[in-house]
């Protein structure tokens, strides 16, 4: 078994069946990888519907997590994979024909050998997209696409976790994925790829991106509204301070200059009251807005007991 696909699930059972449906016409052997769902204590029908298909499909399995949260259902797949590279996929994309291929090809030949290889993450509008809706935007639902070009990422490019995957070694080598971060419930947690990701080129490995390793992300109507990305801001500053203190384990001196610094330079501009009070309808006001709602949350995620 060369690669394990690790489809964390909650509660998406319709579009979960696509994205199996997708990873059954793969240009790849069946023989040559595994599917795993894991199934994060769903409530609707996704036990009932995967043991109907499990039959039919012969390289799929399903297991069931009752732990709460995304990081927590990573970590149980990749207890369970035997292929010595790992991809994960969100349960709301499609993958194209030559995915599975095109990671096993990027692990064995790419020199040298990345850590991490990913591609782009298209989006599937379930609604009209919003007028507001600018490129800054995309990072909040997913979207990255770096173009035709091979290449190992350099700077500020990234992965995300909707379509990942890991050289195995590695994945174990930094003990998986902390389970403080990512979606739980309903908090919009995230920066759990993130973070497994930087632990990884701490390792001297780098990320590979391959244009044809490539998904289609349903982005769903309940996201394509103000209320939903000034939540996502809020838990995005949030999640980042939480990163900080995991990653970083500082110093109490350090801790309490950030938080002094957060508090004086949010205290200082009385625009962030503005832009936390105000209804805002022109983008780049609102991308303001979105940037004030995170600051928030990074205060929040200083103060936080989790870490």
């Amino acid at each position: 078994m060369i690669l394990s696909v690790i489809i964390p699930t909650y509660n998406r059972v319709g579009k979960l069946e696509k994205c199996i449906e997708s990873l059954s016409g793969q240009s790849l052997a069946n023989e040559m990888f595994e599917i795993i769902v894991i199934d994060n204590a769903s409530t609707d029908t996704t036990r009932e519907v995967i043991y109907r298909i499990l039959p039919l499909i012969k390289n799929l399995s399903y297991i069931y997590e009752s732990t709460p949260g995304l990081n927590e259902a990573r970590n149980r797949g990749l207890k369970e994979a035997r292929g010595l590279y790992i991809a994960y996929l969100d349960d709301d994309t499609v993958t194209h024909k030559y995915w599975a291929e095109k990671i096993v090809e990027a692990f064995s030949n790419v020199i040298p050998q990345p850590g991490v290889v990913g591609g782009p993450v298209l989006p599937v509008w379930e609604g009209d997209k919003p007028y507001w809706l600018t490129k800054r935007f995309e990072g909040a639902v997913s979207m990255i696409n770096y173009g035709s070009q091979k290449r190992f990422l350099q700077g500020r490019d990234f992965l995300v976790g909707a379509n990942m995957a890991f050289l195995k070694a590695a994945l174990v080598q930094i003990g998986g994925f902390l389970p403080g971060l990512d979606r739980k419930g309903s908090k919009l947690l995230s920066g759990g790829d993130i973070a497994a990701i930087e632990k990884i080129k701490k390792l001297t490995y780098q990320v590979y991106y391959d244009p044809d390793i490539s998904v289609d992300h349903y982005i769903s109507t309940e996201r394509l509204n103000h209320e939903w990305f000034i939540k996502r801001s809020y838990w995005e500053g949030y999640s980042e301070a939480l990163m900080w203190r995991m990653l970083d384990k500082p110093s109490l001196i350090a801790w309490s200059k950030k938080l002094i610094y957060y508090i004086y330079g949010f205290l200082r501009n009385p625009g962030h009251i503005f832009y936390l009070l105000r209804s805002v309808k022109e983008p780049e006001l609102f991308w303001f807005k979105c940037m004030v709602h995170a600051r928030v949350g990074y205060l929040a995620g200083l103060v936080s007991l989790n870490k």
